[in-house]
């Protein structure tokens, strides 16, 4: 029997050398190996790029020292049942943005906010929202699988110690990061999001795509 659907919507950033990456990441090269327009049997890219590229995922090896890499961890962790939620935070998703929303355990809860409107400016922008470490907890004790946002980063910009990161990744949260919900309604989806099979990898770009 086929997977039926009505909607789908890629939620990833295109890849090029106009996209903003975080301050210290490697910037995207994209060179052109070989070329059919240069009289060459085949066209070949080279591609340079950083593991927390565009739209990618955090895993535990990202800031534990011991913990899970791209390469040890089950795809059913990369899938499953997301639910979209639109907040209209100005700054930060906190505790009280999240006590009331319908989260069960099992959930990839993905926060749709202003960020997603930022993806038009090719320079990083600072002022993006972030999730809260009080936040993050209320996410734990739901027990939820992965938890999305649209930037670059879950994280306040430069915070110490990236408590909110450490605080998901160390009960098995899987973070998505640099999605793009512009178009998306808020609602119930399933998502696909598998990284590259990376050995020991912290984090890996994916194709993140929502289906209803």
């Amino acid at each position: 029997m086929p997977f039926k659907y009505k909607e789908i919507h890629d939620i990833s950033v295109l890849l090029s050398a106009d996209l903003p990456v975080y301050p210290g990441d490697s910037p995207i090269k994209m060179n052109q190996l070989v070329s059919m327009d240069k009289g060459d049997s085949a066209n070949i890219l080279e591609l340079k790029l950083g593991s927390h590229t565009g739209t990618h995922v955090d895993v535990p090896r990202h800031f534990i020292s011991n913990g899970k890499s791209i390469d040890e961890i089950l795809l059913e962790k990369f899938c499953g049942r997301a639910k979209v939620y639109d907040l209209p935070v100005k700054e930060k998703i906190d505790r009280i943005n999240i006590l009331n929303l319908d989260i069960q355990t099992g959930d990839i809860i993905l926060f749709k906010t202003r960020n997603s409107d930022l993806w038009g400016i090719p320079e990083f922008q600072k002022n993006y929202i972030y999730l809260t470490v009080e936040g993050a907890e209320v996410l734990v004790k739901h027990k939820i699988k992965a938890v999305g946002i649209d930037y670059l980063s879950i994280e306040k910009f430069k915070s110490k110690n990236h408590p909110t990161h450490i605080t998901l990744l160390k009960n098995d949260v899987i973070i998505l990061e640099g999605i793009n919900l512009k178009d998306v309604v808020p609602g119930e989806y399933f998502l696909f999001f598998f990284p590259l099979k990376l050995k020991g990898a912290d984090g890996s770009p994916v194709r993140a795509v929502l289906l209803k």
